[in-house]
């Protein structure tokens, strides 16, 4: 009940945006987080991250993750100020084979676009139009880079993608797309690529249906690992 009390409520919404999660623990408590704060001068500041581990452990540490992130948006500056900062308080405080992966993002609605840092995580997938639902084409974004918490000094890079009305964001963790069936096939991105082609246009029943069909992909094989699936919407 903690661990979900730091997640953010849903169905949930910020001036502008609306948004739903998908949060399966693999252990009942696991090192999966993420956060969205609307920013004062409009727009969204949010992340996702994937702690390694499970369990309390990887649990304790995605509640720094968290902490970390809100504290560095609070300081101001961009997405790649704000990883740098989470990266050397995880490289401070965690152990040497603790880590996490994230994607941070600044989405400003003023400029129609998202800056973001990718730090080792899935790159999630922008939807152009993806809020009103039927058929779309999923773009990946692009970027990979070093995850949190290895070194105080890692070089990060900040990238820019358009972000208008009625485009649509999903993140995931890994845990989603990494099962391996007895066949030995897994769905991966480019099988959550085909699911994500066309959902509806409602953020709740798109959450479910991906979520159903990865399971119907994998089965019978069941989630082994943190699953958190994340939908954002832009409206208006």
């Amino acid at each position: 009940r903690l661990q979900i009390g730091l997640l953010p409520p849903v169905p949930g919404e910020a001036p502008g945006f609306r948004y739903t999660h998908r949060y399966l623990p693999a252990e009942g408590i696991g090192g999966d987080i993420y956060s969205i704060l609307p920013m004062a001068e409009g727009g969204l500041a949010l992340m996702i991250a994937d702690v390694s581990g499970h369990g309390v452990t990887a649990a304790l540490i995605s509640s720094m993750v968290k902490t970390s992130f809100e504290s560095q948006v609070r300081q101001g500056g961009s997405p790649l100020a704000w990883t740098q900062g989470m990266n050397r308080d995880l490289a401070r405080n965690t152990l040497a084979e603790q880590f996490a992966t994230a994607f941070l993002a600044r989405i400003d609605p003023a400029r129609n676009e998202m800056q973001y840092v990718t730090a080792g995580h899935d790159a999630p997938f922008r939807l152009p139009g993806g809020a009103q639902g039927g058929p779309r084409r999923p773009q990946v974004l692009s970027g990979h880079g070093f995850m949190l918490g290895l070194e105080e000094d890692l070089p990060f890079e900040e990238k820019l993608s358009p972000f208008e009305a009625g485009d649509r964001l999903v993140l995931f963790t890994d845990g989603l797309v990494e099962v391996e069936r007895e066949d030995r096939q897994m769905l991966g991105e480019e099988g959550l690529l085909r699911l994500c082609a066309e959902l509806p246009a409602d953020e709740d029943e798109a959450a479910d249906l991906i979520v159903a069909q990865a399971k119907a992909f994998n089965d019978p094989a069941p989630f082994v690992d943190d699953v958190t699936l994340v939908i954002l919407d832009r409206i208006g």
